[in-house]
């Protein structure tokens, strides 16, 4: 089985690299995905850590998280919301990109070389969420303050 888990990580990887390359590519922005991603990823982590009771214990959840979510207001100021021929679009920036596969690929091989992920990693994964919640409320906010004349592709 983790022969099998490391091929998956391994694909996750060249997902990520062909993200890296292809960065300055636009995407369409999609608030109501934005929203349905952001709290999945929010409820599966929680829930995880609730069944599991894995550290860190709450305090340090909301600390991390909370320190995350503003560290992702101010990182997603870089991200630009445009309007264009093709409706609302913006581009991640590589940094994120780079930080966030980084963090995903430590989390899941560490699970599988160690049967478990440790708390400085685990809790690195929260501040993460935490980024990463934050960077896409900031997009949202660029994409509700583009003018309504312009927001058709709403």
């Amino acid at each position: 089985m983790p022969a099998i888990t490391v091929m998956f990580v391994g694909l996750f990887i060249v997902g990520v690299l062909v993200q890296v390359l292809t960065y300055r590519k636009e995407k369409a922005v999609k608030p109501r995905r934005i929203v349905i991603s952001q709290a999945a990823a929010f409820l599966s982590m929680a829930v995880f850590s609730l069944i599991t009771l894995r550290p860190p214990g709450p305090i340090w959840w909301i600390v991390l998280l909370s320190v995350g979510f503003g560290g992702g207001i101010v990182y997603g100021s870089f991200v630009k919301v445009r309007q264009g021929a093709k409706g609302i679009s913006m581009s991640y920036t590589l940094p994120w990109l780079l930080t966030w596969g980084a963090l995903m690929t430590v989390t899941q091989l560490s699970a599988v070389i160690f049967r478990t992920v440790p708390v400085i990693i685990y809790g690195l994964a929260i501040f993460n969420m935490g980024v990463n919640i934050g960077m896409n409320a900031r997009i949202l906010l660029g994409y509700r303050d583009v003018p309504t004349d312009q927001a058709d592709a709403r």
